[in-house]
């Protein structure tokens, strides 16, 4: 659900946002300028956001994100438009789109064998991508009906949907103690999961399993 809701996030934010910019504030020049500030929040803040989640329960971590991003869009609907402010917003915004992926993957590495980390990854990442598909399809439509405000309803809704099912989740399941680190994501290719170093034990496996390699070995 993490993965899919980022993918449904984000690919609405690389799809729309540039439209809801160009009809809110009605100066293109500024257009590249807040894109730039929301991919750039979510490389700034990433990291310490990760790094926050290897201390802190990550479905804690993950409602606040989800909660945060869903304010931002709210205040975008309501507040006067001004270039500052909804730069300012659009930094939080992207900082927080951009992170619910990586560490929804780390939290799903907490449950699982070592050796099924590779194969979870791959896993998640067909989930992001269908994400990543519906997102400009269902955010598009609820700008057909809404008008404009439809793109931060759209992520208000999906941030809240994302924080309501964590906080369900959370009186379902135990905490679980968080052995793996988390880890940056690119939202790239598939391949980034074959060259996970957790799960090199993959490999190790398979080598000991064989008697004769074992020998070898």
């Amino acid at each position: 659900i993490g993965c899919l809701c980022a993918g449904l996030m984000l690919g609405a934010i690389y799809g729309l946002l540039p439209i809801y910019l160009i009809q809110t504030l009605h100066q293109e020049n500024w257009l590249s300028w807040l894109m730039a500030i929301t991919i750039f929040g979510g490389m700034c803040l990433q990291y310490p956001l990760g790094r926050l989640s290897d201390t802190i329960e990550r479905r804690k971590i993950i409602i606040a994100i989800a909660g945060i991003m869903a304010l931002c869009c709210i205040l975008l609907v309501f507040i006067p438009v001004q270039l500052e402010l909804v730069g300012f917003l659009l930094f939080l915004i992207g900082g927080a789109a951009f992170v619910v992926d990586p560490i929804s993957i780390s939290h799903a590495c907490d449950r699982i064998e070592t050796h099924d980390i590779t194969a979870a990854t791959q896993g998640l990442l067909i989930f992001y991508g269908l994400g990543a598909v519906l997102g400009p399809l269902l955010a598009s439509t609820t700008m057909h009906y809404l008008g404009t405000i439809g793109l931060p309803v759209f992520l208000a809704g999906t941030a809240t949907v994302l924080a309501c099912f964590f906080v369900w989740r959370k009186t379902q399941t135990f905490y679980v103690t968080q052995e793996e680190h988390f880890m940056a994501m690119p939202q790239t290719t598939p391949m980034l999961a074959e060259i996970d170093p957790r799960g090199e034990s993959d490999i190790d496996t398979s080598l000991t399993d064989n008697p004769l390699l074992a020998n070898n070995l």
